[in-house]
């Protein structure tokens, strides 16, 4: 425990309540002692309580008895949620937490400062931690002291709670609802178990994580991969979610690709993308959507205003083109390209992923 020496008042650096306590102005620290609080979990899964700990400068505790000028009353304060993985962002509510950052602590250097006040700190957990239970560690930014609570968060690896399809071909997308898959910086993965300690990786379209709940989505293409049954996973950094089944359909079960796609390309020039795709066939194809997104974990949002009309034929392809001027500098987007059929079904392709580039001004 962190044992700084320095005197101050009680009521400037150790208030740490749930909005109802407030501890006793008047006791005061006496030059050459520092104050620990030993804080452990109440009846509530978020409420916590400590009691106070006193420390010579020779690191000798000294625990106040009841009665004396030093003793200080237990209180609670709010920390919320008490579980997450990496992305989640966790709230701290209390009282003379001061207004320059300090330091939250699962383990040193998990943790970023994304608001501090006096009565509220809002951290973000942005490194790896094994599934457990972690204290977590308050230091204040003159370092006077340093507040511990006592398995107060809990690390969860992904969990998968539902699957859009249980069945599905090769190059559709599916879509896995569960928790705590983590924000980019976790490395979410879909992979299917082929056989022991061997998996396939899967092409991940889109993630989204709500920081507070730990609520996930994540889509991924289905492999082109021998038919079969395979054991489906959510990986990231923290852990192993559950697993479920998950059947990829062979070619007598799956229709013939709405058109088949030569390539498609996103080339980004100043201030604008050109969008670039070609087909070697098309069946019954209507037309085209394109989708755009600065981030894997944000919504993918259609960029044309009506559907691009098809051109080609099962014979034969044809060329596209559209650009994007909505754009800027500096800025990477993905974009998706979507097929759409005369009876309404659709297929998705890409992502295509550029950076924009800035207009040059010649002389």
């Amino acid at each position: 425990m962190p044992k700084i020496f320095q005197p101050a008042f009680i009521k400037n650096m150790l208030i740490v309540t749930g909005r109802a306590v407030i501890l006793a102005a008047t006791y005061a620290l006496v030059a050459g002692v520092c104050y620990g609080a030993d804080i452990h979990n109440t009846n509530t899964s978020s409420e916590f309580a400590f009691d106070l700990t006193r420390f010579d400068r020779n690191d000798n505790e000294q625990y106040a008895e009841a009665g004396e000028p030093n003793h200080i009353p237990a209180c609670t304060f709010e920390l919320f949620p008490v579980h997450g993985t990496i992305g989640t962002i966790v709230t701290i509510e209390g009282f003379a937490f001061g207004n320059n950052p300090g330091e939250v602590q699962i383990k040193k250097g998990t943790t970023k400062i994304l608001e501090w006040h006096n009565e509220f700190i809002r951290c973000e957990i942005i490194s790896q931690l094994k599934p457990d239970i972690y204290d977590v560690s308050i230091i204040l930014a003159d370092g006077c002291i340093a507040i511990f609570y006592k398995n107060a968060f809990t690390v969860k690896a992904p969990r998968i709670t539902e699957i859009d399809m249980q069945a599905a071909c090769p190059k559709d997308i599916v879509t896995i609802q569960g928790l705590f898959f983590g924000s980019d910086a976790s490395k979410p993965r879909v992979k299917l178990k082929i056989a022991d300690h061997q998996y396939i990786r899967t092409e991940i379209i889109s993630q989204v994580m709500d920081p507070t709940s730990g609520e996930s989505q994540i889509m991924f293409v289905v492999p082109e991969v021998t038919s079969g049954t395979y054991k489906l996973y959510m990986r990231n950094l923290i852990g192993w979610s559950n697993s479920v089944q998950f059947t990829i359909l062979g070619p007598e079960d799956c229709e013939p690709t709405l058109i088949t796609l030569s390539s498609f390309t996103a080339v980004p020039a100043y201030n604008k993308v050109t969008l670039a795709w070609e087909t070697a066939s098309e069946i019954d194809n209507a037309g085209f959507n394109l989708y755009r997104t600065e981030s894997r974990q944000d919504e993918y949002i259609q960029i044309n205003d009506a559907m691009i009309p098809a051109q080609g034929t099962p014979a034969h392809g044809s060329g596209y083109t559209f650009v994007d001027e909505d754009v800027t500098y500096g800025f990477t987007y993905l974009y998706r390209l979507e097929a759409v059929d005369v009876f309404g079904n659709v297929t998705q392709h890409g992502p295509a992923e550029v950076t924009v580039q800035r207009e040059r001004i010649l002389r």
